[in-house]
């Protein structure tokens, strides 16, 4: 070019001085060797040149240094046990069931309803039961946390009270690394209602003994592959 805008010849070409932080179609992009370039009228035919090289920004300013966002941690021997874990859950094996006050049967169900890498949310619901009815919602939390703040050597189990069918039930409780509020709990959370959120430091199951061992087991390998450490005092 012999000067800005202008190729060699004195033929205009377009420029993308207006075109910054606007999102193309693949009809207006056009591949050339290892550079992606601007196709100012898209699929029609035009004898216009194509100079301006398209920046990539991914939501960074232009000509600011790239760095890559950071993965998440997806090793499969972590998604190999976090997906031990929902399946479990949603196969209803960390389900107990009680009685309500009334006489009438109440579920508990434990469910784990989202993982991205070691960044995970359990979800805690109870339903009543009723005779010919569809179950009745009772209440509803939701938890957020990074296994990699949790201490996995906090990890204790404890028995409690039967179930209904007299089975026995343990309660499952594991605790942040030098008990730093970073677990993030929403309850009350039915869709009509907003939820309460309360930054904590502790979380609790409630799950059939049978397998809160084969839970603790799974749940403590997944913490130390997250880099859970162990407190300070």
């Amino acid at each position: 070019m012999d000067k800005l805008g202008m190729p060699m010849g004195g033929t205009p070409c377009v420029y993308m001085s207006d075109t910054v932080g606007k999102h193309f179609s693949e009809d207006f992009m056009i591949l050339r060797g290892n550079e992606l370039r601007h196709r100012p009228f898209g699929h029609f035919e035009t004898s216009a040149p194509v100079a301006d090289v398209l920046d990539i920004t991914d939501d960074e300013l232009l000509g600011a240094p790239k760095h890559p966002r950071p993965a998440a941690q997806t090793s499969p021997e972590i998604l190999k046990t976090l997906r031990w874990i929902q399946n479990t859950l949603k196969d209803d094996e960390g389900k107990t069931q009680h009685l309500a006050a009334d006489g009438g049967i109440v579920n508990h169900r434990n469910l784990m309803t989202e993982l991205n890498g070691c960044q995970v949310t359990f979800v805690y619901e109870t339903g009543k039961v009723e005779k010919d009815k569809l179950e009745e919602e009772i209440f509803h939390s939701r938890t957020e946390v990074n296994l990699g703040d949790l201490d996995p050597t906090s990890l204790t189990v404890n028995v409690g009270s039967p179930e209904i069918l007299g089975l026995p039930v343990s309660t499952v409780r594991v605790h942040t690394t030098d008990k730093t509020a970073s677990v993030s709990l929403a309850a009350g959370d039915r869709g009509w209602e907003p939820p309460l959120v309360i930054p904590t430091t502790d979380i609790l199951w409630e799950l059939p003994s049978s397998y809160a061992e084969r839970f603790v087991s799974a749940l403590k390998h997944s913490i130390s592959l997250c880099g859970g450490k162990t407190s300070t005092f």
